[in-house]
């Protein structure tokens, strides 16, 4: 969890030494993000604003990255609600292989957990990172794989560009879009004043 947050003039920026590779193995571990988010494990939980993650792999867990506060808005008023966060540069691999139980995997997640989860969070640019995404062959889309990102209740403000976005194994049931919102036609609370562009999906 990344619970200190920077300020506007002074970002706190997390990220590799140089050329190093840096790995975060959340496959390997149970550990569920949050006692919210506690579905599945991730590699990194952002829970602070003004932060910049960069230059990371991370293999694996329900979620590689969230961006989202720990409870609801309505339930917890004084829940930080992150915002003004850079996710960039990283690559995310999907832990899964075709004979692995079938588990949801997302990305990104920006926003609240469920439909009913509704934040505050804003302002989160997500640029120029790679996320490998592998479907387990579902026979039934509640069973597909996440999208690369996803924006749940995730209020607005948000910028997603350059990314690349790969899945693979078997795709022939209509699963998760590579970039996804939600609730569907809640335009105000997920993708207000929001920039979608230059991402390749494949």
């Amino acid at each position: 969890q990344i619970s200190n947050s920077g300020t506007p003039t002074n970002y706190i920026t997390i990220r590799n030494f140089g050329t190093d590779k840096v790995t975060i193995d959340a496959a390997s571990t149970s550990q569920a993000c949050s006692s919210t988010w506690k579905d599945g494990s991730c590699g990194f939980w952002m829970n602070a604003n003004y932060i910049r993650l960069k230059g990371f792999e991370v293999l694996g867990g329900a979620w590689a990255i969230v961006v989202g506060p720990q409870t609801d808005r309505a339930s917890d008023t004084s829940a930080v609600q992150p915002h003004d966060v850079i996710i960039e540069d990283n690559l995310l691999k999907d832990a899964k292989t075709l004979t692995s139980p079938i588990v949801k995997y997302v990305g990104i997640m920006i926003g609240g957990r469920t439909t009913g989860f509704e934040t505050n969070v804003n302002n989160i640019t997500v640029q120029r990172n790679t996320i490998h995404i592998v479907e387990p062959g579902a026979t039934d889309s509640d069973f597909t794989s996440g999208p690369g990102v996803w924006m749940m209740n995730a209020n607005g403000g948000h910028v997603i560009r350059n990314n690349k976005i790969f899945f693979t194994g078997t795709t022939s049931v209509h699963g998760r879009d590579c970039i996804n919102s939600g609730p569907n036609f809640a335009i105000g609370l997920t993708i207000r004043d929001t920039d979608i562009y230059d991402n390749l999906c494949d």
